[in-house]
C-alpha cells in the first residue's frame, strides 16, 4: 500500500494538459439534471476517460450518521461495494477519507486492510486507488478506480495522481451543489405542502 498527500488546486490545474482541462470543463459544466446520482455518474464517465478505469465507484459521506453509502458503481467487481453502507473511518476507504490522502492498493487480495476482507478478496478486482473527495477540505465521499495502467509494476505517476485529484476535486464541488439542490428543493416542497394544508 502507498498513500501520498494532496496537492493545491493551483498545483493539480498546472499538471493538465489542454485536453484534460476539457474533460473538466465538461464536468463543472453538467447542469441538467442536477442531482447527486447523475453527478456522480458522470464522475465514474471522467475516471474512466482519464485513466481507463475498469471499475470505479464512489461511496459518499453521511455526516450526521458517519456512514460512506455507496453512491454509484460499474465495472467487473464493482458490485461488491452495490449498496453497501460502512461507518466512515472503517477500513482503507475510511482512511482515505480521515487521512484525506490518496491511497493506492497494488494488489487486491494481498491487502488485509479493507472493512470486508473476504467480500474484497472475492471480488477479482486487481488494484484500487482510493481517491477522497474533499470540499472546501470536508469529507464529501471517496471514489475508487481499478485500472490497467496502474499496478504492483506500475504505481500512478506524479501526473496521474494530479488528474484524479483535479477530478475529485471537481467532483465534490458538483456533488455538494447538487446535494444542496436537493434539499432545497424537498424543503421547498415541504413549504409548500404545509401552506396548502394551512389553506385548507
Amino acid at each position: 500500500m502507498m498513500t501520498f498527500g494532496l496537492t493545491t488546486a493551483t498545483d493539480r490545474l498546472d499538471a493538465l494538459a489542454d485536453g484534460e482541462r476539457a474533460v473538466f470543463a465538461a464536468l463543472c459544466q453538467l447542469t441538467h439534471p442536477l442531482d447527486v446520482r447523475h453527478r456522480c455518474e458522470a464522475t465514474l464517465g471522467a475516471a474512466e476517460t482519464l485513466c481507463s478505469a475498469t471499475s470505479a465507484w464512489i461511496l459518499l459521506l453521511d455526516p450526521g450518521r458517519r456512514q460512506l453509502r455507496t453512491c454509484v458503481h460499474r465495472g467487473a467487481g464493482a458490485d461488491c461495494y452495490a449498496d453497501l453502507v460502512i461507518p466512515a473511518d472503517a477500513g482503507l476507504v475510511g482512511r482515505a477519507l480521515s487521512r484525506r490522502e490518496l491511497v493506492f492498493v497494488p494488489e487486491v487480495t494481498r491487502e488485509t486492510g479493507w472493512y470486508d476482507t473476504a467480500r474484497m478478496h472475492r471480488s477479482g478486482l486487481r488494484s484500487l486507488l482510493l481517491v477522497p473527495l474533499l470540499y472546501d477540505e470536508r469529507p464529501v465521499g471517496v471514489l475508487a478506480i481499478e485500472s490497467p495502467q496502474f499496478s504492483a509494476h506500475r504505481p500512478p505517476a506524479a501526473a496521474d495522481l494530479a488528474r484524479l485529484e483535479a477530478l475529485a476535486a471537481l467532483a465534490a464541488i458538483t456533488i455538494e451543489n447538487a446535494r444542496l439542490y436537493e434539499d432545497s428543493e424537498r424543503d421547498r416542497h415541504a413549504l409548500r405542502d404545509a401552506l396548502e394544508q394551512r389553506r385548507q
